[in-house]
C-alpha cells in the first residue's frame, strides 16, 4: 500500500469493508465538500454497528488498514486516521454498549497507541464535565 493522502482517505473504508460500501456510497453523495472527516465518522459509528453485531469478519482488514496508513501516511492523514477514527470508534462503541477491549485484538502497534491516546483524552473530557457539572460518580 502507497501513503494515502487525504483525498483518498475515503475510499479506504471501501477497500477494507465490503459491508461499508453501500453506505459509504450513500455518504458520498450526501457531502457538500467531499470532507474526508465525515467519511471517517460514518465509518466509524458502521465498524461500532458491526461490532455491536458480533460481526467482525472484516475486522483484520480494517484494522491493518488503519496501522498501514498509521504507520505510512503524512501526519494529517495519520491524525484523520489514529485520533479522530479511532476515538469517534470508541464514543460510538461505547454508545452502544461495546466494551473497548473488544477491540484490542485487532490493534498493531501505532494504533494501540493512538487507541491509549483517545481513551486518556476521552477520561479527561469525563472528569472536566463531571466536575464542571458536580455530576455523581462519573
Amino acid at each position: 500500500m502507497t501513503a494515502p493522502g487525504l483525498h483518498e482517505l475515503p475510499e479506504l473504508p471501501l477497500a477494507a469493508s465490503p459491508s461499508y460500501r453501500a453506505l459509504g456510497e450513500r455518504v458520498a453523495g450526501g457531502l457538500e465538500d467531499g470532507d474526508p472527516a465525515q467519511h471517517v465518522a460514518v465509518f466509524a459509528e458502521h465498524v461500532a454497528e458491526l461490532a455491536a453485531c458480533g460481526a467482525t469478519d472484516e475486522f483484520d482488514a480494517v484494522f491493518a488498514t488503519v496501522e498501514s496508513v498509521l504507520q505510512q501516511a503524512d501526519a494529517v492523514v495519520q491524525r484523520h486516521v489514529g485520533r479522530f477514527f479511532l476515538g469517534m470508534l470508541q464514543l460510538a462503541a461505547r454508545r452502544r454498549g461495546v466494551p473497548l477491549e473488544r477491540f484490542e485484538v485487532w490493534l498493531g502497534p501505532r494504533a494501540r497507541e493512538e487507541w491509549a491516546a483517545a481513551s486518556e483524552l476521552h477520561a479527561a473530557v469525563r472528569a472536566a464535565y463531571a466536575e464542571h457539572y458536580h455530576l455523581p460518580g462519573r
